[in-house]
């Protein structure tokens, strides 16, 4: 008798489950139909954005790595879309716009090579004679970051500094580490 009002409980648990699932999978192809239809394409959250500017540092070092200079714009973005098929469908791959200022719906793009402070030590042994700055700006959050891999938030600031003066990612005013930023409640 105890089992099955174990097993009672288990299966209306499961039928909820799926019920909010299959809800949610609607409210989620509803929005995208939506979207298309108005020839958009659909907003990417800041989780996302950041999932790219990762991708970004990553494929720009690796460009550091093979040919001993830091890779312009065009050349990290075509290796990455080079890779498109290693991504998940759905993902922030798949709403990319690579070769535009604004690469993701309501996030703009601003990469520079720099060349100005350099030769830098970036440890005891290496030195680089050049780096690059990447911003991704949204309404209300940027995403910056450098040679240095280490990834940046800030509030949109009213007056946007362009990636080619910064220093560092870290000198964008109100730069934190990604992890330790905290965010509005109405972040996108």
């Amino acid at each position: 008798m105890l089992s099955e009002i174990k097993q009672d409980r288990w299966e209306r648990r499961g039928f909820l489950r799926t019920g909010a699932l299959a809800f949610l999978n609607l409210k989620n192809v509803t929005l995208r139909l939506a979207w298309q239809a108005a020839g958009k394409q659909l907003p990417v959250d800041i989780e996302e954005v950041f999932s790219f500017t990762r991708q970004a540092n990553t494929f720009a070092i690796a460009w550091y790595v093979e040919h001993g200079r830091h890779a312009t714009r065009d050349e990290v973005f075509g290796k990455m879309v080079e890779h498109r098929e290693h991504f998940k469908p759905g993902s922030w791959m798949s709403h990319l716009n690579p070769f535009s200022d604004e690469i993701f719906t309501g996030w703009f793009l601003d990469y520079a090579n720099v060349t100005r402070g350099y030769p830098r030590r970036i440890n005891d042994a290496d030195e680089v004679n050049d780096g690059y700055r990447l911003i991704v700006r949204g309404e209300s959050y940027c995403i910056i970051t450098d040679e240095s891999g280490v990834i940046y938030q800030a509030h949109t600031p009213k007056q946007v500094p362009t990636a080619a003066t910064l220093d560092s990612a870290a000198v964008f005013p109100g730069a934190v580490v990604y992890t330790r930023f905290k965010e509005d409640s109405d972040a996108k």
